[in-house]
């Protein structure tokens, strides 16, 4: 599965890509994250609980930040496992600067295994894009309120 967006950030492109490098920024953006520990440097481990269906269960995941160039773009790479399957996620993340405003552009890959796939590919797509979205959204008011 895979998608596309773009969100329109007012803040320097710099401080966004910073941001998104932050433990506790990124914690913040994944839905219902319940831990999120730093192994190594760009290497995380979280625990995420997801209430939608047909992915709803807990999940143990993996995240690495790949490929930096600093402060334009980077990989971030996402696996685990729970109750209702595996999840394998590649989003690619490109900052560009537009006057005083930074277009965050983003790219997915999704790959889902296990039971969960009983639910159809056109329900799963649906739902991956959901989350990754609602990512990005989270992102843009972790910036506003860092602002205030």
């Amino acid at each position: 599965m895979k998608g596309e967006g773009t969100i329109d950030l007012h803040t320097t492109r710099e401080r966004a890509f910073k941001m998104l490098l932050d433990p506790s920024v990124l914690k913040e953006c994944m839905v219902g994250c319940k831990r999120f520990e730093k192994v190594e440097e760009g290497i995380y481990k979280a625990n995420i609980s997801l209430g939608f269906l047909p992915v709803k269960g807990d999940y143990d995941i993996t995240i690495k930040l790949t490929d930096l160039k600093e402060p334009e773009q980077y990989n971030m790479k996402m696996s685990g496992k729970g109750g209702p399957g595996e999840i394998k996620m590649l989003n690619h993340i490109h900052l560009d600067e537009k006057g005083h405003t930074t277009v965050l552009s983003y790219t997915y890959e999704a790959e889902i295994h296990g039971k969960v796939t009983k639910a159809g590919k056109p329900v799963l797509k649906k739902v991956a894009g959901f989350i990754v979205k609602d990512f990005f959204k989270r992102f843009e008011k972790e910036i506003k309120r860092s602002k205030a």
